[in-house]
């Protein structure tokens, strides 16, 4: 399943579990400011660019488990200033840029 940029997300959480997606275009997210908690857990994501999450400005929770991610651009995660919890475990995931989390001085757990 390919998660395209013209599905308009205006609830404050969003259960996208278990959806095989593979990818998620620049702009999916732009409208859903409002946004509090994202469900993308248990899919076969692989890589996060640096504008996946841009629109998400309120963003507290951020699931991101279980997926196949071996790459976080710099950036990623910088538009997400109120982010709270970030869940990456069981991933393709070795190494951080020092970078990957910076501008998250809300972020108490990881």
């Amino acid at each position: 399943m390919k998660l395209t940029n013209k599905q308009r997300l205006p609830t404050l959480k969003r259960d996208l579990r278990f959806n095989r997606i593979r990818d998620i275009p620049s702009g999916t997210f732009q409208g859903a400011q409002r946004m509090i908690t994202l469900l993308l857990n248990n899919n076969d994501l692989k890589r996060l660019r640096n504008e996946t999450f841009r629109g998400l400005h309120n963003l507290q929770n951020l699931y991101l488990y279980k997926n196949r991610i071996s790459d976080i651009e710099s950036g990623t995660f910088a538009h997400l200033a109120r982010l709270e919890r970030l869940y990456l475990h069981g991933n393709d995931l070795y190494e951080f840029k020092a970078s990957t989390f910076s501008n998250l001085p809300n972020l108490d757990r990881l």
